[in-house]
């Protein structure tokens, strides 16, 4: 058999200002001065965010809002007075209180059009893109139903295994999962080489582009692997995405269609298209028959769900241009079989599919088997 390959503001014009005398001068001065009075308590004024402070939060939160660890709600010695909506009332040194900007009901925090404030969980404000449309109109792909997600028609998965992030997956498939394509995949079912990609090559579990064609959106090329694995941290519950993308899993990402519809190579997550990162099943498909020839022609059996020419030494693979060396691979289960590859792939020093997963070190990722 032929060696399967990788199967509000407002502005005016003012006139110029004429240079008050006598009385009227006086009069100025103690205008002046009665206002700062009054407006000093609580300015509004722009702020950086303060969703990294930990002691600051909403006011209406219950939680500490101020540097001495007590809830001040703007009624007491703080800002005089209640903050407005997105704002807090923050202690910013020698006992001086001040309202905040907290989150996008804020003035200065306001979410850039289509992008709406929305609350994403209790007390969470953040700029969002808005969910797909009406799905009860434009259908679904396969795959996916139409449910109600917070007042919007919108497709979702129908698979119970579903995801959007690795965290996502342990209590699914277990410890060592991964989130492949919006969809949990136990460690047996993650790639420990390229040949098991359709396209791409295989970084840390996941299928990944080489940087050899433009990056999805979303994905930036790591230099170390020369694939699209980078653009997580892009975007987060405090950080937002520009107009025209949406936040996937620390990434922005572009939207899907109003029916789930993504590009080629890619799939629909929580709203937005990520790069389908699954590895290309083949064989063993119900998981019971790595190692074995399963569906594979004869002389050739299934590892890690791809079809490879069995062997007992080099010269068996000598035939084969594209896999002419007789290499040692061990099944999902440990088992250790011989087929035929290449120089460079089926390395042994790190695998996150085994029985036992073998990570690499902090600090480097695996690649084909190899720590780099």
């Amino acid at each position: 058999m032929t060696q399967r390959p990788s199967s509000p503001l407002w502005s005016s014009k003012k006139p110029a200002p004429r240079r008050p005398t006598g009385v009227a001068l006086l009069s100025s001065v103690s205008l002046l001065l009665g206002l700062s009075a009054v407006l000093a308590g609580c300015p509004i004024y722009d702020a950086d965010s303060c969703a990294a402070d930990p002691k600051c939060n909403p006011v209406d939160s219950g939680y500490p809002t101020d540097d001495t660890g007590t809830v001040d709600t703007g009624t007491d010695s703080g800002c005089g007075a209640a903050c407005p909506v997105g704002y807090t009332c923050n202690n910013v040194g020698a006992g001086e209180f001040k309202c905040q900007a907290y989150d996008c009901r804020a003035a200065e925090k306001a979410c850039k059009a289509p992008m709406t404030c929305t609350e994403l969980s209790a007390g969470v404000w953040s700029c969002s893109n808005p969910l797909p449309d009406d799905c009860t109109k434009t259908g679904c792909i396969t795959g996916y139903t139409c449910k109600d997600v917070g007042g919007s028609k919108r497709c979702e998965s129908t698979d119970p295994n579903a995801c959007v992030a690795d965290g996502d997956c342990t209590a699914k498939t277990g410890a060592g999962s991964l989130c492949l394509g919006g969809v949990c995949k136990a460690p047996k079912d993650l790639c420990s080489d390229s040949t098991q990609c359709a396209t791409g090559t295989c970084v840390d579990g996941r299928c990944a582009s080489k940087c050899s064609a433009t990056c999805a959106t979303g994905y930036t090329c790591d230099d170390k692997t020369s694939a699209c694995t980078g653009g997580t941290g892009a975007c987060s519950v405090d950080k937002a995405c520009a107009t025209g993308s949406t936040c996937v899993a620390g990434r922005c990402v572009a939207p899907a269609a109003t029916n789930g519809a993504c590009p080629t190579g890619q799939v629909s997550v929580a709203g937005g298209c990520v790069v389908d990162d699954r590895p290309a099943f083949f064989c063993d498909k119900d998981g019971t028959k790595d190692g074995e020839q399963d569906v594979c022609a004869a002389g050739s059996i299934c590892l890690h769900h791809n079809c490879y020419r069995a062997c007992t030494g080099s010269t068996d693979c000598a035939t084969l241009k594209d896999f002419p060396v007789c290499k040692d691979v061990t099944t999902t289960a440990g088992t250790p079989k011989k087929v035929c590859g290449t120089a460079g792939s089926f390395g042994t020093e790190c695998d996150l599919s085994a029985a036992t997963p073998k990570p690499c070190t902090a600090g480097k990722v695996c690649l084909d088997g190899k720590c780099i």
